[in-house]
């Protein structure tokens, strides 16, 4: 691929996939220029003079905005960036007929319509979400989605049919982490472990977690709960009182990765990390961000067998698979402590799964490929 100038339409700040597009991209050795929308917030204590400033930032930025698209090969809309200046970037490259990827990490209108209802799809918002998850896909040279089974599931959605040299599949890429080693699996302590971290909405399925432990209440087993909220907490900390599991569910919001403190915890605790168990349509069809922070870590994973999840793993290999029940989330815990040696097999699979898919190797050649498919 000779010299390629992209332009990068939306937000960085705070999205690791984002930040790793740009890195490939360098690497590729692409010439890159990105305006961060925050440059068009301002901090003034005059509050309804902020969207006037805002506006007229994007007025003055906008001939700048048109050369520099005009000057580029390719226009790439980094993940989760659904803002009408970014509605307006897309729609200047279509006009200058450029190549354009669109990241489709999620579906706002899936997200806050069918997975939260938090948004009625009939509503003046939910209108917009949708209009602009079809416009992103129709716009789009090439849609980067995190595997298959989510392609299909989002397109289905918005009513389109994308042809496959459209539809580029470029999984989730996690930082490396340390190796954890199952201490209950080495028999350096009695009691295993389960460990579940992620934020308290309906698609992780925790009602039905912490009801399987209820039905394991005379083995040695322990579940941590690492959350994000103390609010949004409380509906799980009232469950665990109601069937009387405070001895065996303890909840904490105060470890992170990305402050340090959540990796060296599993790494002294953990034994056995869970997926998700939700029931919604979007539940069972993607592959989770803490299913690949475990495999990054080679620690054994129990998850529901997701239509994702299914492209990369294979239960009792690299992962172990459950149906979305108590029991059967129970007896398939039940099995794995009465098999500890299976933690270490699935844990060392794991490892190998993520190195193959899930890496920044892995990233950067799938990115590769497909930039180098474009003119």
């Amino acid at each position: 691929m000779g010299q390629k100038y992209i332009y990068f339409s939306g937000t960085v700040l705070g999205s690791y996939r984002a930040q790793n597009m740009i890195k490939s991209s360098s690497d590729l050795g692409c010439d890159m220029c990105h305006i961060s929308p925050r440059f068009f917030l301002f901090d003034c204590k005059i509050g309804h003079l902020r969207p006037i400033l805002k506006a007229a930032a994007h007025i003055i930025f906008f001939p700048i905005k048109l050369y520099l698209i005009s000057r580029s090969h390719y226009l790439i809309l980094l993940p989760m960036n659904f803002s009408w200046a970014c509605m307006l970037d897309v729609f200047i490259a279509r006009i200058f007929q450029k190549q354009i990827m669109v990241d489709f990490y999620i579906s706002m209108f899936d997200t806050l319509v069918n997975d939260r209802g938090m948004v009625n799809s009939q509503s003046a918002t939910g209108k917009i979400l949708f209009f602009k998850d079809r416009f992103l896909l129709q716009s789009a040279t090439k849609v980067f989605f995190l595997n298959q089974a989510e392609s299909d599931y989002y397109t289905s959605i918005v009513n389109i049919t994308l042809p496959a040299e459209k539809i580029c599949i470029i999984p989730l890429c996690i930082d490396p982490k340390n190796t954890i080693s199952s201490k209950f699996s080495l028999g350096t302590k009695n009691r295993m472990t389960i460990c579940w971290w992620g934020t308290y909405i309906p698609l992780h399925g925790l009602d039905k977690i912490i009801e399987a432990i209820g039905l394991l209440k005379d083995e040695p087993i322990e579940l941590i709960l690492i959350g994000d909220s103390d609010i949004n907490a409380e509906p799980f900390r009232h469950l665990i009182r109601q069937l009387g599991l405070e001895d065996k569910i303890e909840i904490r919001n105060d470890l992170r990765f990305s402050d340090g403190t959540l990796g060296p915890f599993l790494e002294n605790n953990c034994d056995l990390a869970l997926g998700n168990f939700g029931d919604s349509v979007k539940a069972k069809t993607v592959l989770v961000n803490k299913v690949v922070d475990a495999l990054a870590m080679g620690l054994a994973c129990l998850t529901f067998k997701t239509k994702g999840a299914a492209e990369f793993l294979e239960d009792g290999k690299d992962i172990f698979f459950s149906e979305a029940t108590p029991v059967a989330i129970a007896n398939k815990i039940k099995t794995i402590f009465n098999n500890k040696k299976s933690i270490d097999t699935v844990g060392i699979g794991a490892l190998q799964t993520y190195h193959h898919h899930f890496s920044q190797d892995a990233f950067r050649t799938r990115l590769h490929g497909a930039l180098n498919q474009l003119r």
